[in-house]
């Protein structure tokens, strides 16, 4: 695996949620209500055509609608809009997406794919750096950058754990509970 577009990933400065919303306990709102008082000083694009604007900001009705590229895009919209999302934010020149979205594995697009890999098949060409997709979150508290389901910023501050990525129905996600309630640190590595 190379380390392409990993800075875009950990350490951006620009930051499109896509599917924004302000609909109680939804996925977007949960992102961009985190993102907002974990402190990210960057730009926050939200961005869905259903809004105007979400706590105090404009809201833009797709990705070609902003005003410049952002570095890292959070997608938080049903399936099969994912692999669309992931080509035009590859067209505009985003480098990384955090896929939030669940259940791109069991659905099938119109040529028999999975939807994770046109989602993949999307990025590709234009070297778009994904996480995902299912996962819960992704922290950086260095870099005030919270961006995930449920609100660990002060864990990972106590803990000094440098990045924490949770994924849904996945052990570590579990063990990352643990770890919370008896503040210790938990690295995860592939065999």
């Amino acid at each position: 695996m190379s380390i392409r577009n990993l800075d875009y990933l950990f350490k951006p400065h620009s930051v499109a949620v896509i599917g924004a919303s302000q609909r109680p306990h939804s996925v977007g709102a949960t992102v961009l209500h985190n993102m907002i008082e974990g402190g990210f000083s960057g730009i926050l694009f939200p961005v869905n055509p259903k809004y105007d604007t979400l706590a105090g900001r404009q809201v833009y009705a797709r990705v070609g609608d902003l005003p410049t590229v952002p570095e890292l895009a959070v997608i938080c919209t049903p399936p099969a809009t994912v692999p669309g999302i992931i080509s035009e934010l590859g067209t505009c020149g985003t480098k990384a997406a955090i896929v939030l979205t669940a259940g791109l594995g069991a659905m099938r697009n119109k040529q028999g794919n999975s939807l994770k890999q046109a989602m993949l098949a999307a990025a590709k060409p234009h070297l778009l750096r994904i996480l995902g997709p299912q996962l819960r979150g992704l922290t950086g508290p260095r870099y005030a950058f919270e961006c995930q389901l449920r609100a660990y910023q002060r864990l990972v501050r106590q803990t000094r754990l440098r990045v924490a990525v949770r994924r849904i129905g996945d052990r570590r996600a579990g063990l990352g509970n643990v770890a919370r309630h008896r503040l210790f640190k938990v690295h995860f590595t592939r065999r």
